[in-house]
């Protein structure tokens, strides 16, 4: 059933993703993730501008994602005084696993 399959994507994420078991350390992952993919990675003024979550709670979250190589800061080529959030490539990786993950839930028969 469709349940049993989000059931599975959940266990899938809490076991494959850095997100701390938080919708805070999800939607990090996600934007952080997702920008680089588009090649357009966030300034960390950015990244902090793009949650409703606190500045300190992200902050945290993405501490622990570049202690554990997830994500690295890099000086923008544009302007050395702007730090970007630029995902690793293992991070790429679980995003395109987790979106896969994703797909085979939603097309689950109902």
């Amino acid at each position: 059933s469709r349940t049993r399959e989000l059931l599975r994507a959940r266990k899938w994420e809490r076991e494959n993703l850095p997100t701390a078991g938080s919708a805070l350390g999800h939607e990090v992952f996600i934007v952080i993730a997702y920008q680089t993919m588009i090649d357009e990675p966030l300034s960390l003024k950015g990244l902090f501008h793009s949650s409703e979550y606190s500045e300190p709670g992200v902050r945290r979250h993405l501490r622990r994602l570049v202690d554990e190589k997830w994500c690295v800061l890099q000086r923008s080529a544009v302007d050395r005084r702007i730090k970007l959030v630029v995902a690793q490539p293992k991070m790429l990786q679980a995003l395109s696993d987790y979106l896969d993950v994703l797909s085979e839930v939603f097309a689950s028969s109902p």
